[in-house]
């Protein structure tokens, strides 16, 4: 009996968040020292989503999920780290942002 291996194509590389967001902080100290970056998950998301000029349906629709999903964590509903894995990895992707800015350390 012969065992003939299969030869695999190699993987294709994984399409990397393009995640280009600037917190939009206005105000810097003038003594120079810098500010910790809070800004709130609604924030981010309501910002960046308009900052690559969507609407909530559009995101909402591009991340494979309904309105009111994307409704609840844009308002603080819902918070994205209670997010299922699916829906956040899938507004990340949407709305082109590194899914670890929404994980604490």
């Amino acid at each position: 009996m012969t065992i003939v291996q299969a030869k695999s194509k190699p993987a294709e590389p994984i399409e990397m968040f393009n995640d280009d967001y600037i917190c939009n902080t206005t105000n810097s100290p003038k003594d120079g020292s810098t500010y910790i970056n809070t800004e709130t998950d609604r924030y981010i998301l309501k910002h960046r989503r308009e900052q690559l000029g969507l609407t909530q349906q559009q995101t909402a629709d591009a991340a494979h999920i309904q309105l009111r999903q994307y409704q609840r964590l844009e308002n603080l509903e819902r918070e994205m780290p209670s997010a299922s894995m699916r829906i956040g990895l899938s507004i990340c992707y949407a709305l082109k942002l590194d899914p670890r800015r929404f994980v604490s350390n």
